[in-house]
C-alpha cells in the first residue's frame, strides 16, 4: 500500500504486453513497481530515455544488433519467422 511520500501511477496497458513483461521481469528477478522506480531513477541521473527508441523492422534490428554484436541468442528461422508474423498481426 502507498504510504504518504509515494504516488500511485495509473496506466492503461494491453493485457497481453503486460503478461508479457511481467514474466520476463520476474524471470530477472524484478516486479513491475521495481522496473518502474529503476526506469525513472535512470531518467532523472541521465536525462535521457533509459533505451533508445528505434522504427527498425525485426529484421533491421536483428542485423544492427549482429553489426553491434548485440546478440543475446540464436533463433531458429522459422521461430524468427514466427516472430515476424506477429508485428505484421498488430
Amino acid at each position: 500500500m502507498a504510504t504518504k511520500s509515494e504516488d500511485r501511477i495509473s496506466v492503461r496497458i494491453d493485457p497481453k504486453l503486460k503478461k508479457t513483461v511481467q514474466k520476463e521481469l520476474n524471470d530477472m528477478g524484478l516486479d513491475l513497481t521495481t522496473f518502474i522506480t529503476m526506469s525513472f531513477k535512470e531518467i532523472e541521473r541521465t536525462h535521457t530515455l533509459p533505451f533508445t527508441p528505434t522504427n527498425l523492422s525485426p529484421l533491421e534490428q536483428s542485423l544492427n544488433d549482429l553489426r553491434t554484436g548485440h546478440l543475446t541468442k540464436a533463433v531458429s528461422v522459422d521461430d524468427y519467422l514466427n516472430e515476424v508474423d506477429k508485428y505484421d498481426e498488430d
